[in-house]
């Protein structure tokens, strides 16, 4: 069965700029090097996994509502470097997969984490591809949503159990984000329990039990009230089912969902000639007809292995 490729916008945007910051001389001739690299990083994934659907997910909000987990901390992600120059191509890429009649979604009080969780769990269970190197995403990785495929095209390997296993001794998504809970993340500025190990975290994970019980938790006294009551907090900024609890926003992806959407090459090869990708415009037709995925067969009976090649760095 073909799957949908859920795609994590902004961490390809990083790539894309960094992959051509590393190998400027690749890329010489082209005025917008990242758009170029970001489209042909696209590409590949197309070529390789042949997808029903292609949904790029943006964090980014259209109007300035607020941040549902800067409420909860207000410091969250306050040390992560703004990286201005990353983003100056972002409108450019938005417009061209516009053209490209690619679906692309945003979140209206939360994040893209939110919706490509939602995505892959809720809205279309098993029937997804992912593409992104964060670790929020590991939550997925649990017995129920097993069909999915979850790639990191950092490490250029499916993510499954096995590796969860092998680098943070946890069995599943559930007991990861458990433990990641407990630790805190530097990266978003979320801090966790100091010098708690591995013997203790197994102990927390025992008594939430398979139904996540935080009230057996509370009163088991394996944790202290003031450590209890960070995890708690840190379980609501990083698990990410919570996103259940807000249906306005449940209701704003499924709204983003039914817009319609038409492909259009002769805007596209617009926006390239006004861009200067020269090299795509020399071959704008062959460009624009590997983006429309959905009229191919799904030829390749063994694409969803372990390992794939091939893909940018």
């Amino acid at each position: 069965m073909r799957k949908k490729l859920i795609i994590d916008g902004n961490n390809l945007l990083h790539r894309a700029y960094w992959a051509y910051k590393k190998n400027e001389v690749e890329y010489k001739g082209e005025t917008n090097n990242s758009v170029y690299v970001f489209l042909n990083i696209l590409k590949s994934y197309v070529r390789l996994f042949e997808p029903s659907e292609i949904i790029v997910c943006w964090d980014y909000r259209e109007s300035n509502e607020i941040n549902e987990r800067k409420e909860i901390l207000e410091d969250y992600k306050g040390q992560r470097p703004d990286h201005f120059e990353v983003y100056e191509s972002m409108p450019s890429i938005i417009k061209l997969l516009t053209a490209l009649g690619i679906r692309q979604m945003t979140p209206k009080n939360f994040e893209a984490d939110d919706i490509m969780w939602w995505l892959c769990a809720k809205k279309y269970p098993n029937e997804c591809i992912l593409i992104s190197t964060d670790t929020d995403m590991y939550q997925l990785l649990i017995p129920e949503l097993s069909q999915n495929v979850f790639y990191n095209p950092k490490r250029k390997i499916q993510i499954n159990n096995v590796f969860l296993k092998q680098k943070y001794e946890v069995n599943d998504g559930y007991e990861f984000i458990i433990k990641k809970a407990l630790r805190g993340d530097t990266a978003d500025n979320i801090s966790g329990i100091k010098y708690i190990r591995q013997p203790r975290i197994q102990e927390v994970i025992d008594a939430l039990g398979e139904d996540f019980d935080m009230e057996a938790l509370k009163n088991s006294d394996i944790l202290k009230p003031e450590e209890f009551e960070l995890f708690e907090r840190n379980i609501k900024l990083m698990k990410l089912d919570e996103i259940l609890n807000h249906p306005s926003e449940i209701e704003w992806y499924e709204e983003t969902l039914d817009k319609p959407l038409e492909a259009d090459k002769n805007d596209f090869k617009r926006l390239i000639k006004e861009l200067e990708l020269w090299n795509i415009y020399k071959k704008v037709s062959e460009w624009f007809s590997a983006f429309q995925y959905k009229d191919k067969s799904n030829s390749l009976s063994s694409v969803y292995s372990n390992d794939f090649y091939g893909l940018f760095d």
